[in-house]
């Protein structure tokens, strides 16, 4: 999956992209970028197939930045530090939405994801038939919490297997 990482600060994307080419082999880091603007100059000119994006870059947010592009037809993984923006985050499409610092096996588990659902898209575009899951094939579930409001800002609530 060609992957570009936008995140503000330079530790950031650095740490990500150690994580990402040490774990997660589908990976392939196409661009990284401390700069919104230069990120939605490349992401205009060459969208990739997924693009981890962090929040609050200081002079735009994230949301800022998808509102800057006409076409969003990469999947996005939204990387912060803040709890109160999944909501937001998921209004906008998002793929998963990871808290900093990224847990090893939820970054695993979110990379597996978008990939599963990108090599479904094209199996759809080539008019192939996408895999059926059988009752006895079923793993749990893939999605592990939910983002649930509270008066402090946003609680994540565990769902349990069955």
């Amino acid at each position: 999956m060609r992957t570009v990482l936008i995140d503000d600060e330079i530790a950031c994307t650095s740490s990500l992209q150690i994580e990402l080419n040490t774990y997660c082999p589908t990976i392939e880091i196409v661009g990284v970028f401390n700069s919104p603007d230069d990120a939605i100059l490349y992401l205009k000119a060459d969208p990739p197939d997924l693009i981890f994006l962090d929040v609050d870059m200081g002079v735009m947010t994230g949301f800022d930045l998808l509102r800057h592009l006409k076409d969003i037809s990469f999947e996005i993984i939204f990387v912060t530090a803040h709890e109160n923006f999944a909501l937001k985050a998921f209004e906008y499409r998002a793929a998963d939405y990871l808290l900093k610092p990224i847990l090893k096996h939820r970054l695993i588990e979110s990379v597996e994801r978008v990939n599963q659902k990108i090599q479904q898209k094209l199996a759809a575009k080539k008019g192939s038939i996408p895999k059926v899951e059988t009752s006895d094939q079923r793993t749990k579930p893939q999605i592990q919490s939910i983002p649930i409001p509270t008066s402090d800002g946003l609680e994540m609530l565990k769902i349990l297997p069955n």
